[in-house]
């Protein structure tokens, strides 16, 4: 009894002691306002710890009666920064504020009781808060950067504002690029709890993001901030809605790449001939490369869709090649020669006619020489005139004086009729010049004829000279002839060939403008909202106008349809944990004794995103959910001693886990990126489902790329723990990853993801097989290398004296340098020709040429009694590449040397006989010049067959040999399949 009554004095005398400090303390508050009171009044707050915290149990989740089911999560989220947009590796990167409210039923007090005091301040950890997470997180930091206090009120209310820098995967649309608007989710909610336990819904009734303090953002426009409930509460969705502001990316691509666009049909304004056409074009085309690369520098590998601005490149790309081809062809037709090719009549009144009178062109006149000119008149007279008396007298027979008297009245008769066609038009001359000529008298061959002793014998002793001998001289002087015939009539053959290739080069300006002025005007008319601008602070003011009007959500979910009894109060709780923890060791596996069966761990992967394939450094990114479930049987209780309660969570450093790890690890995080809560089941069931972000090695193999297929692994097993002491198994019997949750990649497409379990079921293998999705890649490379391997083969339809140095070299040889074997004229004259069906043009005139001494003799027939010989030495039907072959003289010998071998066999002097050698030279020279060019345009014609064909085959042989080319993936079906085989249904 005394003992007790001691007992009472002592607690009324404390309080006592209370009230009269209490007491003290609003005296001195009101009365002086400095420190003293300050600190007096801090005993108060130091009783609210001491009384609101006693038996408090941060992991105890704050439900005090039976009414209550569940606790209501007020959740905000405000703007400040929008701190980057990854579009290549399509990450989204805010600094953002979350605003998190919950009533806790054991954190109250009585302000009257504690001097007023209605709200404190307290570490995070010492209060029970809620696990709410990002789940789309996309670099493994799930929770808030800053653990900040959380303000306690004195009705229980809890508000916690952390800061946190988030870097969540957002799936980028560049589809309107630099002209986009991206959509980004940020999907919270909490990791271990359910929306029977845990209802997420917003805060303060605000269904947006909250932009009072957002900082404007110098490259995107925000457009639109809802927020979206739905899982009935479990996950909350905030969406980021926000437009590129283009003026950057519309001065570095958009105009350079129109300008280049135009720039390109300009080619065709060019002149014809001129080889700058082509070197415009090829610099266009590297301009055109060094932008598509750059496109895919910045961009993602999004074959989903294509950006317009890789649309409008590619469409310049094809273009710029089309008109390097159109150029090469109108090079071709410029420098076209008449003895290789001809002007078919049906092009000569399309291009010579018809299209020239659409295009509004006319084609100047020409002024043409007769060809006669270049016939008879220059012929020299003297050497017809011996090649005529050749052919009236033979060499081996004497002639009488009758006979020579007989040629010499003929031979005077010939020149006088011959010469009498030129005295008119020269009289005037004549008579200017005789008075000044009268020392320099020229002896003509009628008055040679009439002295005897000169001239007169040497014509009646021509049976001494050679006559095949100058026969062969004059055949040479007539190709010389003819060369400079044919060289005038090739002229006017040019002139048409290049009027054409005029007509052709403005007609494809014509095209091509319409083309790239239509092709511009249709990308730039998909843009939506082209023209439009953004006021970022109207934006904001009217975002707070639109969901100002909305209607008030419930402050909670209704809780009739609550399928789960939760615990009925904190003590009942509190005292399991308490039960539960006495004397248990997180470092002992748990397993009855050292001779039981090794412990049985159920594994599951569930793919949540294919962040990243890096190729170059053969990494695969992954986001992940891991399931692990095991048997701890020290983790066991009876629910009827314990207010039913059937279900707990504790952190992870309270109870025993297993280390699982990933082996083949590329960046050295081998753990889980969140150390969740584990689930503990009244019958001893651990459940521990942990978020990872994991960055694996994967042997990439790109020998089909970009149709390619990878398989990676994801390889886990236990670091410490061998097989005799714990096994892997299935999870559920899903023996592959669970692809129920994820998030379809633009880049990649699952084919399947089995699961395997090696070396005595210690370890477990994921196989993950994807598929490249190709459209990107086809764009951007395979169909500009395509381009530019056939682009390559018009190099040889390009002028032959233009092309490469082998032909180059064949085109410009000639009789002094080289000689033509047999071989090389009937491989390349004859063989190939036919093969290739190439006609070579023959080199007779429209009006027929008899040659030199033929022309004369049927122009003097009338006046002469010559009789026609019977077969002239060139015939007027007779092409002149039937003249028979002579060999060309060495000319790199001595001038001795030519001159004995001639006067060994003809009674000439060494003046003629140069004169002989330079006559046969100049004509072979003249022939073997052509053939040479027409042997490098049928090399260059076979090896445009040839390169076209190696291309053709090269490029059919490289696209089918890559596996699945043409095959459609439906990733959403694919996923169906998997999700049903793995779990064995049907």
């Amino acid at each position: 009894m005394p003992s007790a009554y001691y007992l009472q004095c002592l607690l009324l005398s404390l309080l006592f002691l209370k009230h009269l400090s209490r007491f003290m303390c609003i005296f001195v508050s009101h009365q002086y306002n400095n420190k003293l009171s300050k600190a007096l009044c801090a005993y108060d707050e130091d009783l609210i710890y001491s009384d609101i915290f006693h038996g408090y149990n941060p992991l105890v989740l704050p439900i005090a009666s039976e009414n209550e089911s569940q606790v209501v999560i007020e959740f905000g989220m405000s703007m400040i920064l929008l701190v980057n947009v990854d579009e290549k590796n399509q990450i989204l990167q805010t600094n953002v504020w979350l605003t998190m409210s919950w009533k806790d039923p054991y954190l109250r007090w009585n302000p009257a009781d504690y001097n007023m005091i209605k709200d404190i301040r307290v570490p995070v950890k010492h209060i029970w808060v809620p696990d709410v997470v990002l789940f789309n997180n996309a670099d493994g930091h799930y929770e808030v950067s800053f653990y900040s206090n959380v303000m306690v009120e004195s009705d229980g209310t809890i508000l916690w504002v952390p800061p946190a820098i988030y870097k969540s995967s957002c799936t980028i649309d560049v589809e309107n690029f630099p002209f986009d608007e991206q959509t980004c989710l940020l999907v919270f909610g909490s990791w271990t709890y359910t929306h029977q336990e845990v209802y997420l819904t917003f805060y303060k009734n605000k269904k947006f993001i909250e932009l009072q303090d957002y900082s404007y953002s110098g490259v995107w426009d925000i457009i639109d901030v809802p927020g979206i409930v739905h899982d009935s509460g479990s996950k909350l969705t905030f969406c980021i809605k926000i437009k590129r502001k283009p003026l950057f990316y519309t001065v570095l691509f958009g105009i350079p790449t129109m300008m280049m666009a135009y720039l390109s049909v300009f080619v065709f304004y060019l002149p014809a001939g001129a080889s700058e056409k082509i070197t415009l074009s090829i610099n266009l085309l590297l301009a055109l490369v060094v932008f598509m690369l750059l496109i895919s520098k910045i961009l993602p590998s999004n074959s989903n869709t294509l950006p317009l601005i890789a649309k409008y490149l590619l469409l310049t790309f094809i273009l710029d090649i089309m008109a390097i081809i159109m150029t090469v062809i109108i090079l071709n037709i410029y420098f076209r020669r008449p003895n290789c090719s001809r002007l078919p009549s049906w092009a000569r009144s399309l291009f010579l006619v018809y299209l020239p009178r659409v295009l509004l062109m006319k084609r100047p006149a020409t002024q043409r020489n007769s060809v006669v000119e270049y016939i008879a008149k220059n012929c020299d007279n003297q050497i017809c005139l011996i090649n005529e008396l050749s052919k009236r007298v033979s060499p081996k027979e004497a002639l009488s004086n009758e006979s020579k008297q007989s040629v010499n009245d003929d031979v005077k008769q010939m020149f006088n009729n011959n010469t009498n066609t030129n005295t008119n038009n020269n009289n005037n001359n004549n008579n200017n010049n005789n008075n000044n000529n009268t020392a320099d008298v020229k002896i003509t061959l009628p008055e040679l004829l009439d002295q005897p002793g000169n001239f007169h014998d040497s014509i009646f002793n021509l049976n001494t000279v050679n006559f095949q001998m100058l026969n062969q001289v004059l055949i040479s002087t007539d190709q010389i002839f003819d060369h400079f015939r044919r060289v005038r009539s090739t002229e006017a053959v040019r002139e048409e060939w290049r009027f054409v290739s005029l007509v052709l080069d403005r007609l494809l300006l014509y095209v091509f403008f319409g083309i790239t002025l239509g092709g511009t005007a249709h990308i730039f008319f998909q843009i939506p909202n082209l023209f439009l601008r953004v006021d970022q602070r109207e934006t904001i003011e009217r975002i707070y106008a639109q969901y100002a009007t909305q209607e008030d959500c419930p402050g909670k979910a209704n809780t009739a349809n609550v399928a789960l009894y939760l615990a009925l109060c904190s003590e009942d709780e509190d005292r399991l944990m308490i039960d539960l923890f006495r004397g248990y060791n997180s470092l002992v596996q748990p397993i009855a004794n050292a001779n039981s069966t090794p412990l049985l761990l159920r594994f599951g992967l569930q793919l949540i995103l294919l962040i990243n394939l890096d190729e170059k450094n053969q990494i695969m990114h992954t986001n992940v959910w891991l399931t692990l479930k095991w048997y701890d049987f020290q983790m066991r209780w009876n629910p009827v001693n314990y207010g039913e309660i059937r279900q707990i969570r504790v952190a992870t450093d309270k109870v025993w886990l297993p280390d699982i790890v990933l082996f083949n690890n590329a960046d050295g995080n081998y753990e889980v990126s969140y150390h969740s809560n584990v689930v503990i089941d009244h019958d001893g069931k651990m459940l521990w489902v942990p978020p990872a972000i994991y960055k694996s090695s994967c042997i990439i193999d790109v020998e089909y790329f970009p149709f390619d297929e990878q398989v990676c692994t994801l390889l886990f097993g236990s670091w410490t723990y061998n097989e005799r002491e714990i096994i892997l198994s299935f999870n559920d019997g899903v023996e592959g990853v669970d692809l129920q949750d994820y998030s379809f990649s633009s880049i990649w497409d699952i084919i399947e993801a089995p699961a395997v379990l090696t070396r005595q079921k210690s370890r477990i293998e994921f196989r993950i097989r994807v598929r490249r999705k190709s459209l990107f890649y086809t764009v951007v490379l395979i169909i500009p290398t395509v381009l530019m391997a056939f682009l390559s083969m018009m190099v040889f339809y390009l002028p032959a004296c233009a092309v490469t140095v082998i032909i180059i070299n064949v085109f410009f040889r000639g009789p002094t340098t080289h000689r033509m074997p047999q071989w090389v004229r009937h491989t390349f004259l004859d063989f190939l020709p036919k093969m290739l069906m190439m006609k070579r043009p023959k080199r007779v005139s429209k009006q027929p040429y008899y040659g030199c001494v033929d022309t004369f003799r049927r122009n003097n027939a009338s006046r002469l009694n010559v009789p026609q010989p019977q077969q002239s030495y060139l015939d007027a039907n007779e092409s002149i590449q039937t003249v028979p072959q002579y060999s060309v003289p060495d000319h790199q010998s001595s001038e001795s040397f030519a001159y004995y071998q001639l006067a060994g066999q003809y009674p000439l002097t060494r003046e003629a006989c140069k004169a002989i050698e330079a006559i046969e030279y100049i004509s072979e020279h003249l022939r073997t010049d052509e053939e040479y060019q027409y042997v490098a345009m049928v090399i260059d014609r076979l090896l445009l067959y040839i390169f076209f064909g190696v291309t053709l085959g090269g490029t059919v042989g490289v696209l089918l040999s890559a596996p699945n080319v043409f095959e459609f993936v439906d990733q959403a079906q694919i996923v169906s399949r998997l999700s049903l085989l793995y779990r064995g249904e049907t």
